[in-house]
């Protein structure tokens, strides 16, 4: 009995030494655990049988282990197999760990309509120009000037140096409408002058985060009665700004869930200033209501970054949803969250405890049957779900392997 448990022993002990130290996963393969009597010869041995679902890239990885191991004539790769040579450093093909940061912000990152109602608005009335001072003003913000007077307003200035761009003017006869902007290079006091040389002038501005630059601009002359611009190029979620005359004391406003500030309703002449976000990509129009002829309306929108922080390569978290957005690149969000990339059944993780609740796309099942087991080498695509014990079908788009996921 003693030499046949010996026996077993030599025969284990064999068996196993012949056989390379698989400290892999499934996708990478590391050469100095692949027998060879140089580089190459480990490399061609690390090569078999490894990685034969073309649709499914892999890592072949030579360790810095190696660096003083004879080179070898090492083979050809399959082109789903990517080589990580570390014999001398860190190799252009490892892959680089994006700096990430998850950004808790609520449903979404904060964006434009966390900063509404805008800093200030003001107005004048009587012969110009006119300034308006502001105790502060933040560098990168976007300071948006509307002007409406009994003739044309030139380019207005302020104490910064900051340059002022014409969004957009309308009406040649009446109160002319117009908008302009400029972004903010400098914090601190700022004070902006509205070059309107004329008897009859309302002036408003309003410093707004982070708007990425003009994007439409309407204008309408008309009255009396209602007189709308409609912006056909807005987008959804872009910062709309709506200015008109105050004539009358009996103007009001619509064109978004936004809101409406009515300016100097003692004078004649004064300012109607809207800002809100445009609900949806497509048209958008802003109204007003007026007594008298040839009253000017004007509205703008301003593209909105889609959020104020993180950099490029950091993600952020959707709390009501728990889906992953990311990375940020060249200053943008994506706008649909990280998808899970589909694999075949065999490249699954063991299902255990530490692994319940994981849902992974296959595109291998031999199975549709909600709640049931499956195995690979099928042509089903289902979602499989770990519940603890073993992987199941959650969900299976129905025809995909002829079966009926009911």
């Amino acid at each position: 009995m003693k030499f046949l448990r010996n026996l077993l022993f030599a025969f284990v002990a064999v068996l196993f030494c012949g056989l390379p130290a698989f400290a892999q996963t499934v996708n990478v393969r590391q050469v100095d655990q692949y027998p060879g009597a140089n580089v190459g010869q480990k490399a061609s041995a690390a090569l078999q049988g490894f990685c034969p679902n073309a649709n499914i890239t892999c890592y072949l990885r030579i360790e810095s282990s190696l660096a003083s191991y004879p080179a070898g004539v090492m083979p050809s790769l399959p082109a789903n197999v990517i080589l990580e040579d570390y014999r001398h450093g860190l190799p252009a093909s490892a892959p680089q760990a994006a700096p990430m940061g998850l950004l808790f912000s609520g449903d979404e990152p904060p964006s434009v309509a966390s900063y509404i109602p805008v800093q200030s608005v003001d107005n004048s009335v009587g012969y110009g120009p006119f300034s308006i001072s502001l105790a502060a003003v933040t560098a990168g913000n976007m300071l948006i000037v509307g002007t409406s007077a009994d003739g044309p307003c030139t380019v207005p200035t302020d104490s910064k140096g900051n340059t002022f761009a014409l969004a957009g003017t309308g009406g040649t006869i009446g109160y002319v409408t117009s908008i302009f902007y400029a972004r903010v290079g400098s914090s601190g006091a700022d004070v902006v002058t509205s070059h309107c040389g004329n008897v009859y002038q309302g002036f408003s501005i309003s410093e707004v985060p982070n708007l990425q630059g003009f994007d439409a601009f309407a204008s309408t002359l008309g009255g009396p009665g209602v007189v709308s611009a409609s912006l056909t190029a807005s987008v959804g979620g872009d910062f709309v700004y709506t200015v008109a005359p105050n004539l009358q004391q009996t103007n009001t406003q619509s064109g978004g869930a936004g809101q409406t500030v009515l300016l100097n309703d003692y004078q004649i002449m004064g300012m109607l200033a809207e800002w809100t976000l445009a609900p949806a990509p497509g048209a958008f129009t802003s109204s007003a209501t007026v007594n008298s002829a040839n009253v000017n309306i004007a509205v703008a929108a301003f593209k909105v970054a889609n959020v104020t922080v993180g950099k490029d390569g950091d993600f952020y978290i959707r709390k009501t949803t728990g889906r992953v957005y990311g990375p940020k690149s060249g200053g943008s969000w994506p706008s649909l969250p990280l998808a899970e990339t589909p694999i075949p059944a065999r490249s699954l993780d063991p299902c255990d405890s530490a692994h319940e609740g994981y849902l992974v796309p296959v595109i291998d099942a031999d199975s549709v049957q909600y709640w049931s087991s499956f195995n690979g080498g099928g042509t089903c695509h289902i979602l499989a779900y770990c519940d603890g014990t073993s992987w199941i079908v959650a969900t299976a788009r129905a025809g995909t392997c002829g079966g009926d996921p009911s």
